[in-house]
């Protein structure tokens, strides 16, 4: 970390890498497995009382596998940028691998939100390839008991709105 803050002025550079496994003692009870590495750089400038922020987290490798599941929630790669009022996404690809079964299946989501402060207001993403139904139980627990099986997206899928998602 560089940077200084003076007459009420922010100017400050971030940049670091952290090892996800390193995590894993503090998400004790949620995650049996996690690790993979993310970069992340940031900057952060202007008036103290209302700066400006922007963020780039690289995915490298990153897995997780949640207490009780045997399905692995792999993010092999993938960037997610922070930035002029916007939540980016560039070839996030979450693949779910469930050697129990045998299944594999892999999806890639690009595009973005637009924020109204960190409020979402305008979102558009494309989704495209495999949803398979250990996703579901993977990103979303409290919604879903239990599903199997992959569903292709043909081509993709759009998604786009105003508001909160």
């Amino acid at each position: 970390m560089t940077g200084q803050a003076e007459n009420r002025r922010v100017g400050f550079d971030l940049r670091g890498q952290l090892d996800l496994a390193l995590l894993a003692p503090l998400l004790d009870g949620i995650f049996d497995e996690l690790g993979g590495r993310a970069d992340l750089t940031a900057a952060v400038r202007g008036q103290l009382d209302g700066p400006s922020f922007d963020a780039e987290l690289s995915l490298d490798s990153v897995f997780v596998r949640q207490v009780g599941q045997e399905a692995v929630l792999r993010v092999p790669t993938g960037v997610i940028k922070l930035g002029n009022g916007s939540l980016g996404f560039s070839d996030v690809k979450l693949r779910v691998d469930d050697a129990s079964l045998g299944e594999q299946a892999e999806l890639t989501v690009r595009g973005g939100i637009g924020l109204d402060g960190f409020t979402p207001a305008t979102w558009g993403i494309i989704v495209e390839g495999q949803l398979a139904g250990k996703m579901l139980l993977a990103v979303a627990p409290k919604a879903f008991s239990q599903a199997s099986g992959v569903a292709l997206i043909e081509d993709n899928l759009t998604l786009y709105g105003r508001g909160a998602l």
